[in-house]
């Protein structure tokens, strides 16, 4: 009994300082965010201020350009709106997954700025339990807390957001604590932590690609010198091969984007347009000294010395680090010289030696990436493959801080290996050095200004008339594209019909366009060019009446806008905005791997890790079909809609001219749906002229037919006036001479309300 009560304590005693710790956890976000939950409000004129520093507005473009695009049914791969009109590829390179999660609170009424908020807010949030959680099996939970302190307060992390604005840097530096935590949990006997790390890799290259080359070789170093440390080659072996596995899965489930922006980035101004000029590597390299100052504004990095940025590593964090080293590189010694009297393991599960290895693993790791941001390693940066494409050295300090908080945050585990007699020196060593962060680091994590964009510059048309790309060198313009379509040069129409002798022809009926989408109707007639008024890229596709169709640049163009040759008879033209070959593969791989690994899964009876594996299953499979579904144009030929029309009357019937105004849904009047109307004549008609009475705000498209062949057609306008008004239509010559047994009255646009009262030949 006495045992039963003891145990009861000591479990009640566990929930409780585990709450505590969590608690101080929330204290340290709300520490790191302050600048963000304080942003001014105004009720009275309803207005929210965000953060502005560098790429404040950037961010809220991208947003509600996401947010327009899935409104429209689209991913969002490809923006309208901006390049002043003529549509920008931004979400084909950029990591869509910040302003998806953004783009949907305006879709669920959330104001722009508020949006952004939450976003850096949710960002904060997530980055600091992911620390905390991902190290505290490793660190204990005084350790983790601070690595999570060291993390969340890291100069480098404040800079991406309260001077930067860079919304996914700052949201990447969530998924690197959950690699780690894979890569050093039980790699024997459960899949779950294999599962933890591959969704981690997975979703890093969907927030921020250059954070996956960055961090991932940072963790490549911490790989090697790990692997080096650890004490067996079957230890060595499930550590590679679960690091490898994680990777290759990981990675291959998110293939379908990093994929084609990487192969594809051939199509657009790219490598050249991001790293000449301002934004050359070789401007841009860190001082040492740079490393460990208190500097701190709000201006931007400057070739030379002169910057005015931090970019420093937190002169604290590197001493506990430093510190933690020490002690690490001293029991190490000390353990390989007496490998049988370590005798001392931790609670919970994490041998001492191995947090040894730990933090040797990392420091070495915060060294190679901090001397990538140093001028003395211009060498390597001149013979490592495309590693230009980082364009600042000192983005490098990402994954420095990474490494560096888990080994300052190692140091108070260490200490208390030093004194088992005082239980509460793990805890007071972790109280203080935070506090120390805190205290140092509480004037960084502030906002350097606020700022509102204006209501009406956020709209469409203002993005389009003031010109939006959100990239600084324009490096995702299509390379095909001669000349940048600067203020005064914005897209007036969205299509043209040009005639084999290109001629402007007035066919086009009916056009709207959305975010990778461009919808036509046409009068059908002779063979010609149908010209697109968005840039052209190898990603657009197209469909005319059922049938696929190749896209090119059209020739002699500065903008360089997607055209298609037609033939004769088209009557609806269809773009949209899908995969290059190099797409179609990554979409395919990413869908074999998901369904292979599921397989595994199966076979293996993991259905623990099934379950845990179930949303991000849903997540992954929504997407890749939300992707393909909305890649792939389809149209459907004129003659099948025909066939289609689900109401036919006798021209006979309708024979009596209907009065100018009365209703369109008058007695005697033929009500239709959008499928349209079969109107048939006992014989052939060869009048040179019809009278149609319709209804006159809705806009139809009229096709002539002789035994059910298309041979001919017009169309009629909608007007302003209500009720039925009277069309005079002028029959083609060339329908006269076969004459017409039937016409087809297709509604174009309107709202939704279709009527016939007479048809009159003449």
């Amino acid at each position: 009994m006495l045992l039963f009560h003891a145990n009861k304590y000591i479990m009640k005693k566990e929930i409780l300082v585990n709450r505590i710790a969590w608690f101080l956890l929330v204290l340290l976000v709300l520490v790191a965010a302050k600048g963000l939950l304080v942003y001014p409000r105004d009720p009275a004129t309803l207005s929210v201020y965000s953060l502005a520093g560098h790429e404040w507005k950037y961010n809220l473009w991208r947003l509600l350009a996401m947010a327009d695009a899935l409104a429209d049914g689209m991913p969002g791969r490809w923006l309208q709106g901006f390049s002043h009109g003529w549509g920008y590829p931004l979400f084909h390179y950029t990591g869509p997954l910040p302003y998806t999660f953004g783009g949907l609170l305006v879709l669920i009424g959330f104001e722009p700025h508020s949006a952004l908020n939450v976003c850096w807010i949710t960002a904060y949030f997530l980055t600091g339990v992911s620390m905390f959680w991902a190290t505290k099996p490793i660190l204990g939970r005084w350790g983790a807390l601070l690595a999570a302190c060291c993390y969340l307060l890291a100069p480098y992390h404040l800079v991406d957001t309260y001077v930067r604005t860079n919304l996914p840097e700052t949201t990447a530096f969530i998924f690197p604590p959950l690699i780690l935590r894979a890569l050093l949990s039980d790699r024997v006997s459960s899949l779950k932590p294999v599962v933890l790390g591959t969704l981690a890799i997975m979703l890093i290259p969907l927030t921020h690609i250059l954070s996956t080359y960055l961090v991932g070789l940072g963790l490549v170093i911490f790989c090697v010198v790990y692997l080096i440390l650890l004490p067996s080659n079957n230890v060595r072996f499930i550590f590679l091969k679960s690091g490898i596995t994680m990777a290759g899965i990981g990675l291959g489930l998110s293939a379908f984007f990093w994929l084609p922006a990487i192969i594809d980035i051939s199509a657009v101004r790219g490598f050249q347009a991001m790293t000449k000029g301002f934004y050359g590597y070789s401007q841009h390299f860190v001082y040492i000294d740079q490393l460990f100052n208190h500097y701190w504004e709000y201006g931007a990095s400057e070739p030379g010395h002169a910057d005015f940025m931090s970019f420093s590593l937190g002169p604290s964090i590197v001493a506990f680090a430093v510190l933690a080293t020490a002690i690490s590189l001293y029991r190490l010694i000390k353990y390989n010289r007496q490998p049988t009297q370590t005798g001392y393991e931790e609670k919970d599960g994490i041998e001492y030696v191995d947090l040894c290895r730990i933090v040797i693993a990392c420091i070495v790791s915060t060294l190679v990436m901090a001397f990538l941001a140093l001028g003395w390693s211009k060498g390597l940066w001149a013979v490592i493959p495309k590693i230009e494409v980082v364009q600042f050295p000192w983005r490098f300090l990402l994954p420095s801080t990474l490494f560096l908080a888990i080994s300052a945050g190692a140091l108070p585990r260490l200490l208390a290996g030093f004194n088992f007699k005082f239980p509460w020196l793990e805890f007071t060593a972790a109280a203080l050095m935070c506090l120390t962060v805190i205290f140092l680091h509480w004037n960084f994590a502030r906002v350097g200004q606020y700022a509102a964009a204006d209501r009406e510059e956020l709209l469409l048309e203002n993005q389009m008339k003031f010109g939006v790309w959100t990239t600084n060198e324009h490096e995702f313009l299509p390379s095909a594209v001669r000349e940048i379509p600067y203020r005064g040069l914005k897209r007036l129409e969205v299509a043209k019909f040009y005639d084999k002798n290109f001629a402007e022809q007035k066919r086009i009926m009916n056009e709207k366009i959305e975010n990778g989408i461009a919808r036509l109707t046409l009068i059908p007639g002779e063979a010609g060019v149908v010209v697109l008024n968005q840039h052209w890229h190898p990603a657009w596709h197209a469909s005319v009446d059922g049938e696929p169709v190749k896209t090119y640049a059209y020739p002699g163009h500065p903008f360089a806008p997607v055209a298609i040759n037609v033939p004769a008879g088209i009557h609806s033209v269809e773009f949209r905005y899908g995969f290059t070959a190099a797409g179609i593969f990554a979409i395919i791989l990413s869908l074999i791997i998901l369904l292979s690994s599921t397989g595994y899964l199966l076979h293996r009876k993991q259905y623990s890790v099934l379950r845990l594996m179930g949303v991000p299953i849903i997540f992954v499979s929504a997407v890749w079909f939300f992707y393909w579904t909305t890649s792939i144009p389809k149209t459907v030929p004129l003659a099948q809609s025909i066939k289609q029309i689900d109401r036919h009357v006798q021209a006979d019937k309708l024979a009596t001219r209907k009065q100018i105004g009365t209703a369109w849904d008058q007695d005697g009047n033929v009500i239709f749906s959008e499928s349209g109307l079969l109107v048939t004549f006992e014989q052939k008609i060869h009048q040179n002229a019809i009278e149609l009475g319709l209804d006159s705000n809705d806009w139809y498209l009229i096709v002539f037919l002789s035994h059910g062949n298309v041979t001919g057609a017009g169309d009629v306008p909608k007007r302003k006036s209500g009720g039925i008004s009277s069309y005079s239509i002028t029959v083609p010559a060339y329908v006269l001479q076969k004459g017409y047994d039937s016409i087809a009255v297709f509604p174009v646009e309107g709202d939704g309300y279709y009527s016939l009262a007479h048809v009159i030949t003449k």
